[in-house]
């Protein structure tokens, strides 16, 4: 009041002043502009240069929206730091792979903030896209096991949508061409608390020797992703009964099996043929660089033995160069670090070799340097089966005839009857590789007709030596 400054103070505003409060303004973000953060339950804050008015704290002036469509942001729900000066948003469900729009009003700043140029706040920020982390069954993976039909993704992120129509399963049959693909109904879809593993499996479980595509839609890794993904695996195949034995082979018809009856325990057996890649798995060691003519072939049918010599066979494609002199080919098993030759009978213009093994594991073919030195002797002369029916209705209709060099020899094999009459010569001076060889009796005589039903002599001879092995032939 004027009137402090005594009589004489005639100016009635001599003692008035002005000031005011600091207008707040928006000095950082979270999450910032244009940043990528994990998607779940989250709080954005806006932290300001000073005090923020709390009855300017409401959803009218702070707002979050997805693609337009604005979050419900109950008023109690907001929080203010009175020492950071920090406004906390209400709790929001972010979804993966998805873009947010977010808002502060220049009436924050109070009613000064329109004349001091403060503007309004507005910023963009997305959600992570979903990537794998891992697959069960693995990507290409081969001979999966029947036993767990179980499919698994792991993503780095929650999925953004937790529906089975956003995972669609396919299979076909393997070996059988011009086959369209089938759509499996899947059971068990969930996914854990995380939303990162995601389960489900085949109605029914999974087929043998089948191939399986599985199908994520881009709707499962949000509105931002660009596609989905698939992925394929193949199952095992399944011998139906190992009393009867039968042929087991890999999709693309690179690896094959013949279990002779009895060759495993009594029962159903799934065969796993998977392709492996084995670093530091080398080369046999045979003073040289053989030429590797596969892949390396696991086989699995989850016995430490077979009771029987079994037949394998291997495709190869020979892209050796064009040399006068070429070196022959084997199959080798890897094991304990090594890989140990088994041999084989090569056919090379259809490029298959043959042996038998007496156990599964791991094979690839080589090209064969080891030169033999002793000499040759049989051993180990097979026969399996040892009765077969050259109709095929019965039974198998061929023998596969096993022995094993000590080195390389010229191999005569011929086939008497109970009478000693020659009725087949099989073989004549073949020159065959040292290891273990398999060669083909399809009950047939030299003029091409089925032999009757009776006894026969199979003859395997090497220089002076030869060894006899009695198969029987049904009708």
């Amino acid at each position: 009041h004027p009137q402090v400054g005594g009589p004489l103070q005639e100016d009635p505003s001599a003692y008035d002043w002005a000031f005011s409060t600091r207008v707040p303004t928006v000095v950082s973000l979270s999450p910032s502009l244009g940043s990528a953060i994990s998607s779940g339950t989250s709080r954005l804050t806006a932290t300001f240069s000073g005090p923020v008015d709390p009855l300017l704290i409401n959803s009218s002036n702070f707002r979050v929206s997805e693609l337009g469509t604005p979050f419900v942001l109950p008023a109690d729900e907001f929080a203010f730091d009175m020492e950071s000066y920090r406004v906390s948003f209400p709790s929001v469900n972010l979804v993966s792979g998805t873009s947010y729009q977010a808002f502060v009003s220049a009436r924050t700043g109070g009613p000064l903030a329109e004349g001091t140029g403060v503007r309004d706040t507005s910023w963009t920020f997305t959600t992570k896209i979903p990537i794998v982390n891992s697959l069960s069954p693995a990507d290409t993976e081969e001979g999966v096991s029947l036993n767990d039909p179980t499919i698994q993704i792991s993503f780095t992120e929650p999925v953004a949508r937790q529906i089975a129509e956003d995972f669609r399963v396919t299979t076909r049959e393997l070996g059988v061409d011009n086959q369209s693909d089938a759509i499996v109904a899947i059971t068990g879809f969930g996914a854990d608390e995380s939303g990162k593993i995601v389960s489900f499996a085949p109605v029914g479980g999974l087929r043998p020797f089948a191939e399986y595509v599985v199908t994520v839609a881009k709707e499962a890794l949000g509105s931002l992703a660009e596609r989905g993904f698939n992925w394929s695996f193949s199952t095992s195949a399944l011998l139906a009964d190992s009393r009867k034995g039968g042929t087991i082979r890999n999709g693309d018809w690179a690896v094959l099996v013949e279990f002779p009856p009895n060759a495993l325990p009594a029962g159903s057996y799934q065969v796993a043929i998977r392709r492996l890649d084995l670093p530091g798995a080398g080369k046999p060691t045979v003073g040289g660089d053989p030429a590797q003519m596969t892949p390396i072939y696991e086989i699995d049918a989850g016995v430490d033995a077979l009771n029987k010599p079994t037949t394998l066979a291997f495709r190869y494609d020979d892209e050796r160069s064009n040399v006068l002199e070429r070196h022959p080919v084997s199959i080798y098993r890897y094991a304990a670090g090594l890989w140990i030759r088994v041999g084989g009978v090569e056919d090379p213009e259809v490029g298959v070799i043959r042996t038998v093994v007496d156990d599964l594991g791991r094979f690839a073919v080589f090209e064969d340097l080891s030169i033999g030195r002793q000499k040759a002797k049989i051993d180990q002369l097979d026969c399996q089966p040892r009765a077969f029916d050259p109709t095929g209705q019965v039974m198998k209709a061929q023998t596969d005839i096993s022995f094993a060099l000590t080195a390389p020899a010229d191999v005569s094999i011929r086939v008497f009857n109970s009478a000693g009459r020659l009725v087949r010569v099989v073989e004549r001076h073949r020159p065959l590789s040292a290891g273990r060889s398999v060669v083909v009796w399809d009950g047939q005589d030299d003029s091409g007709k089925i032999v009757p039903s009776g006894p026969y002599v199979v003859s395997v001879q090497v220089s002076d030596q030869r060894v006899d092995k009695v198969v029987a032939v049904i009708r």
